[in-house]
């Protein structure tokens, strides 16, 4: 009788499991039109197909960036530099409250800060 009992005791918590896996599959199966398919591809192999009409040029970011002015220094992509100091082959000819010149090859180049970065005051 005890075995009996055990079995059926067990066997409601198996049938009860499965009841549940199967009402989530049921409920799985409604999202899937909702779902879109991803394109298969190899991932084994280095070569990967591009549909190269969909590529475009991207234009070339300005490299030196001024992020913040404090005294005397300037901080160029997150390099402190003084007036004198060479980074990225340019040399530090001027540092104002607002802006840097620098100078390559008898070239100029202004970086002003940007209204989102403040002046650090002494």
């Amino acid at each position: 009788m005890r075995k009996i009992f055990l079995l059926i005791f067990i066997g409601s918590f198996v049938f009860a499991d499965v009841l549940t896996i199967i009402t989530k599959i049921k409920q799985m199966e409604k999202y899937k039109p909702v779902f879109k398919t991803v394109p298969a591809y190899n991932i084994f192999t280095k070569d990967i197909e591009i549909n190269k009409s969909k590529i475009t040029a991207v234009p070339k970011q300005n490299s030196l960036v001024l992020n913040a002015i404090f005294q005397n220094k300037a901080n160029i992509n997150g390099i402190w530099v003084k007036r004198g100091d060479n980074i990225e082959g340019y040399v530090v000819v001027k540092i104002t409250d607002k802006e840097v010149v620098l100078k390559k090859d008898n070239i100029y180049k202004k970086l002003s800060l940007t209204p989102k970065v403040l002046k650090v005051a002494k």
